[in-house]
């Protein structure tokens, strides 16, 4: 939020950009799961993934996530209805649906995402449960930020 704080990220960005394979956030999905790059900053969910297709494929490494010690941000999905929705009470049923317990922990087991839904929790495998970077634990969460929309 401050000029200078800016000025001296942009600064440490320019320094690191010779080290990086690329910027963006898609392809290091594959790259981790290939083998082609060794580090990633992403989603809890799309290292889930590249960690359970690099196990599929039968790679000769496994992948594994953690939290940065320094902090990280704090990131959530949300369900919404357009104002304009055609079908209002169709999207109602369809999250009423997802929300679920059951339903609920099918989306973490399958997608390695956090889960606040605390009845889905009986649902979801423990070893999920007890990964910080998809559940983190009071601890963890005093290193996480909610981004703020700066406009």
């Amino acid at each position: 939020t401050s000029a200078a704080q800016l000025s001296e990220a942009i600064e440490a960005i320019r320094q690191a950009m010779p080290y990086w394979a690329a910027f963006n956030s898609q392809s290091y999905i594959r790259e981790l799961t290939v083998g082609n790059i060794w580090v990633a900053l992403g989603y809890s969910n799309d290292i889930f993934q590249a960690k359970t297709d690099a196990l599929n494929a039968k790679r000769p490494f496994s992948i594994k996530e953690a939290l940065q010690k320094e902090g990280n941000g704090m990131t959530g999905d949300s369900f919404v209805i357009s104002r304009t929705a055609p079908h209002p009470e169709l999207a109602h049923r369809f999250i009423n649906f997802m929300l679920q317990p059951k339903i609920a922990a099918q989306l973490t087991n399958t997608l390695g995402s956090g889960n606040p839904n605390r009845a889905a929790h009986a649902y979801i495998r423990a070893e999920l449960l007890s990964d910080p970077a998809i559940n983190p634990g009071p601890e963890e969460r005093k290193r996480l930020e909610q981004l703020t929309d700066l406009d």
